[in-house]
């Protein structure tokens, strides 16, 4: 929507959508959605253009999004849970917007994501 609160439009349908990001620019949206079918859930990452167009999948790469500073890169929160232990591990990831370079940055993290630029002396 506008500032003003008029033009508003529906960018994502799903009622199992959260966590939405905007990129530095303004000009990218990425969001989590989460899809559960019989047994199981699967969490992805979904990015568009902040008009609604040129959605495209991240899949496999977790939950609340962040886009970095620079807008080049995504953070997010994977979480992988053990049934039969009953036991969860999260780990930090980020990956490039064309998901070509995924890293786990980190272990054993806690929630809500933040990007946070390094002080400068």
């Amino acid at each position: 929507m506008r500032r003003d609160g008029t033009h508003k439009r529906l960018l994502a349908a799903n009622p199992n959508s959260d966590s939405p990001d905007f990129d530095p620019d303004g000009s990218h949206i990425v969001f989590h959605r989460l899809e559960c079918i019989s047994h199981g859930c699967d969490d992805f990452l979904i990015l568009m253009r902040s008009n609604g167009r040129r959605k495209r999948v991240l899949s496999g790469i977790g939950q609340e999004p962040v886009f970095s500073p620079n807008g080049h890169r995504i953070a997010s929160v994977w979480v992988s849970c053990d049934i039969l232990t009953e036991t969860c591990n999260s780990k930090l990831v980020t990956v490039d917007r064309d998901q070509t370079d995924g890293r786990v940055v980190k272990d054993s993290i806690r929630s809500p994501l933040s990007w946070q630029p390094i002080p400068q002396p």
